[in-house]
C-alpha cells in the first residue's frame, strides 16, 4: 500500500488552495449540503440564528477563511510525530503542544490515521473562535478520496489539495 506524502513545499500551496476554495466554492458546496438529510455542520448561535442555508455557509465559510488568513503554517515530519507519540487521531491538546500557535494550518508528512478506504486525514487548521475558544477544522487528502472512489476527479479542482472533513469547537481555557 503506497502512503500519500506532501512535502515541505507543499504547505504554502495548500494553504492558498484551500483559501481559494473557501472564497468560491465553499459557500455554494456547504450550502447544497446543509439541505441534504443528515447532514449538520457546527455554527456558532448567530450564524445557526440566520434562516437561509446559503447565508448560514457564506457565514461558516468567511469565519474559516479569515481564521486561515492568519494561520502560522507547519509542516510535521514523521520523526517529529513520533516524538510526540501521535498515533491515531492526535487529540487537541497533542497538537498545541507541537505547534502553540494561537492560528495555524499543520500538514503531516506521513498523515497519523487513514479514516476510511485509504482516505487521510493530511491537516488540521486552527483559529479564534467568537467566544474566545478555538475552532478546529480537520482536512483529508483530496486526492486520496479521489482515488478511493469517495471523490470525483473534478473535486480536485473544487477542494484543491485538502478536502474539509469536520470541524471542532473547544470552549475558552480549554
Amino acid at each position: 500500500m503506497s502512503v500519500d506524502r506532501t512535502g515541505i513545499q507543499d504547505v504554502h500551496a495548500l494553504w492558498l488552495q484551500t483559501l481559494d476554495f473557501l472564497h468560491y466554492n465553499a459557500p455554494q458546496l456547504w450550502a447544497d449540503m446543509l439541505q441534504q438529510e443528515g447532514v449538520t455542520f457546527l455554527m456558532p448561535p448567530a450564524v445557526a440564528a440566520l434562516e437561509r442555508v446559503q447565508d448560514q455557509a457564506a457565514a461558516l465559510a468567511n469565519a474559516e477563511s479569515r481564521r486561515l488568513r492568519k494561520a502560522d503554517l507547519f509542516y510535521i515530519t514523521r520523526e517529529a510525530a513520533e516524538s510526540v507519540a501521535v498515533i491515531g487521531v492526535p487529540c487537541i491538546a497533542q497538537i498545541a503542544s507541537i505547534v502553540p500557535s494561537p492560528s495555524g494550518l499543520m500538514v503531516w508528512e506521513e498523515p497519523p490515521v487513514r479514516i476510511d478506504r485509504g482516505v487521510v486525514l493530511r491537516a488540521v487548521s486552527w483559529g479564534p473562535s467568537y467566544d474566545g475558544g478555538t475552532w478546529w477544522s480537520w482536512w483529508t487528502d483530496t486526492a486520496a478520496c479521489v482515488r478511493a472512489g469517495i471523490a470525483e476527479p473534478t473535486m480536485l479542482m473544487i477542494h484543491g489539495g485538502l478536502a474539509f472533513h469536520e470541524e471542532v469547537h473547544t470552549e475558552p481555557d480549554f
